[in-house]
């Protein structure tokens, strides 16, 4: 089970890390990298359902189910 939000980033410092970076957090390492809204349709990311609905995106909080 997974649950993802919206989150501004515009009072932080993430863009400044550059395209791709790490972050530890205790054991695990985790990559990031920024795609742009272009290159999505063609990347493999979770959750795949996003690959169409980040171009539309409820303005309310929603429910999703989905099996992959």
């Amino acid at each position: 089970m997974c649950v993802y939000f919206l989150t501004d980033i515009s009072k932080t410092d993430l863009l400044l890390k550059g395209e791709r970076f790490t972050l530890s957090e205790g054991e695990h390492v985790n990559k990031f990298e920024w795609l742009k809204f272009e290159q999505l349709k063609d990347e493999y990311f979770y959750p795949i359902f996003l690959k169409e609905a980040i171009f539309d995106l409820p303005q309310d909080f929603t429910i999703r189910t989905e099996y992959e």
